[in-house]
């Protein structure tokens, strides 16, 4: 185990490939047992319960061969190159250590059962470290799934009832401190000044009011009914035109009788909660809709100072590069483009390496008639978040779009004015979510270009010297 981060990564088989991802799957089960059997030695120690050797050998035992398969089966996941980064990196050595952690206590307890029993002192300090470790693993695995601050995002709230940053009840507004939270965690991000889908921006209240491209107005006040707003956050889940759509997170039944209410009420930005008549119906639904309210007010104000911490620190890099480092407004999240300054200075691989500590924070890279080299396109297909690259003018000839292939989200690519050609081009079509490359000035033939177009419907491929952003 301890010799996998030093094994060469090949090409590995299908059936490999296949179990490599029940690896998410199956690590459960040895985690489980390794917390549950340090919980039994303390309830033994303490005398809480009737010590059963035999009970501990069997979960050792059992904890030992599934970890054997959850470390290949990590492995082979890792191996197979569809996770990089130095945050995968870490996860795969701390499970390697976590699992031969599990080994070592198991060897430690069976000799010191049946062979030495001063050797139990060791197996019990060696159950607590291999806890240890697994905890850690298991947190960044949680990470590398569900963002930095999925284990510790409630922790405020556990240790402070109200959070600090918000203000006291009698201060709040109901639009701006119930409604706009739920529509910039919910909506913005589709309806804002780069990216505003139907023509419906919701970034101020007067937009929120004028609405979109079907000429309806957005609020109406008085009347939900005839509010375009209200009317779409209300329609079923599977009609077309419900918001949020299909892969976002829709309001809450809370947020919708609030939204309601508030229409109702006349849509005013300066009524205060505490204006709402105690008997009103609403007033049970907004005190339990508070903390939620408390929660996304925090969250939205700690992203805020966050973003700008990063944004001050990329921009000191990005000058010492002679690049451009501009947040992504099309985000509600911590994120970022990436590009060249007019006229443009030399950058090559070395100085992209200097952003490899912020590289999971770009979105859109622009290196337009910079000096990257295909070998280069190996840092940039650590940019798991990227969505739209532009190599136009550069030295490129396509052989490194293979290390591009596991950009989960990429839509856009530009190799115009490139040395791409037409053994180097068939790359792209095992991105997974590309829509659009632009092949304008490149060695891609035409008949090559044709077949593209005939049996690649989903995707554009466009002789246009296309956009530089």
């Amino acid at each position: 185990m301890l010799l996998l981060p030093y094994f060469p990564k090949t090409d590995l088989p299908v059936l490999l490939l296949f179990i490599g991802r029940f690896h998410p799957l199956i690590l459960h089960f040895p985690i489980v047992i390794i917390f549950l059997t340090l919980a039994l030695e303390f309830l033994y120690k303490t005398n809480l319960l009737q010590r059963n050797e035999r009970t501990i050998a069997l979960m050792l035992g059992l904890a030992s061969l599934s970890v054997f398969f959850v470390v290949l089966a990590g492995y082979f996941l890792f191996a197979s190159g569809e996770y990089t980064g130095e945050l995968i990196m870490s996860h795969f050595k701390a499970g390697i250590f976590a699992g031969s952690g599990i080994l070592i206590t198991t060897v430690l307890y069976l000799i010191g059962q049946y062979s030495n029993r001063k050797i139990l002192n060791f197996y019990f300090t060696s159950l607590i470290l291999t806890n240890a470790i697994v905890g850690y693993a298991s947190h960044l695995g949680g990470t590398i799934t569900h963002g930095k601050d999925y284990l510790t995002e409630y922790l405020p709230e556990i240790f402070n009832k109200r959070n600090t940053a918000t203000k006291p009840k009698e201060e709040m507004l109901v639009y701006e401190d119930l409604i706009v939270p739920f529509l910039t965690t919910k909506c913005i991000s589709c309806h804002n000044e780069h990216k505003t889908k139907g023509d419906y921006l919701m970034t101020s209240y007067a937009t929120l009011v004028k609405g979109g491209k079907s000429g309806n107005s957005g609020l109406v006040k008085h009347y939900p009914e005839q509010s375009e707003l209200y009317k779409r956050i209300t329609l079923p889940v599977d009609h077309d035109d419900h918001m949020p759509p299909e892969g976002k997170k829709p309001l809450s039944l809370h947020e919708i009788e609030i939204m309601e209410y508030w229409i109702n009420a006349g849509a005013s930005t300066k009524q205060l909660l505490i204006d709402i008549p105690q008997d009103s119906a609403i007033t049970q639904t907004i005190e339990s809709y508070l903390p939620e309210s408390r929660r996304l007010n925090g969250k939205i104000l700690k992203q805020k100072a966050e973003k700008e911490r990063l944004l001050t620190e990329l921009t000191e890099l990005a000058k010492k590069l002679n690049v451009s480092v501009q947040e992504d407004q099309t985000s509600e999240e911590n994120f970022f483009t990436l590009s060249m300054q007019f006229p443009p200075a030399n950058f090559t691989g070395e100085q992209l390496k200097e952003l490899q500590a912020y590289f999971l924070l770009f979105t859109k890279v622009s290196l337009v008639a910079s000096d990257i080299k295909d070998d280069d396109l190996f840092l940039i297909g650590q940019m798991t978040n990227l969505r739209e690259l532009y190599l136009q003018k550069t030295a490129i000839n396509g052989s490194g779009l293979v290390y591009l292939k596991d950009l989960q989200y990429l839509e856009r690519l530009n190799l115009s004015f490139t040395q791409t050609n037409d053994a180097t081009v068939l790359e792209v079509l095992q991105f997974p979510s590309l829509k659009q490359v632009y092949l304008f000035g490149s060695q891609v033939s035409p008949q090559v270009l044709q077949a593209l177009r005939a049996n690649q419907l989903s995707r554009e491929f466009l002789l246009e010297e296309g956009p530089y952003n």
